[in-house]
């Protein structure tokens, strides 16, 4: 009788878990889309504007943006390399997708370097990223 309870109670456990992890595999997967030389364009000149809007700030000796305003578009930029990085991983066949892959990570590994030496990370520092 004991090992029976043992049993169905080990066997509820494993249900469980695996409804667990059905559950986190259906929120965390999201299908790659994949897009059309057009559109893998558009999406990457998105992010290169916002990358190019945030050197104002962040690139500019002397700037006068408040420590809000240069936290706000290092966020930003991180971000927009975050999604650059994902439209190349997720689009290799397509015409500067490996060039872009590539400075994307470039970036991403400089700023994470220099983030870990400073002792702060990336969701530390940018608490919600805009997708």
């Amino acid at each position: 009788m004991q090992s029976r309870k043992i049993y169905q109670g080990l066997g509820l456990a494993i249900w469980l878990c695996g409804s667990m992890v059905a559950v986190h595999a259906e929120t965390v997967l999201q299908p790659i889309q994949k897009l059309s030389q057009a559109e893998y364009n558009t999406k990457i000149q998105h992010y290169t504007d916002q990358v190019n809007g945030s050197k104002s700030i962040l690139d500019v000796e002397g700037t006068t943006a408040s420590a809000q305003e240069q936290t706000q578009a290092f966020c930003t930029r991180l971000n927009a390399y975050h999604q650059i990085l994902k439209l190349s991983q997720e689009n290799p066949e397509l015409e500067m997708a490996n060039h872009m892959q590539f400075a994307a990570q470039h970036y991403l590994k400089q700023q994470r370097d220099s983030m870990q030496a400073s002792g702060l990370n990336e969701s530390a520092f940018c608490a919600s990223k805009d997708k």
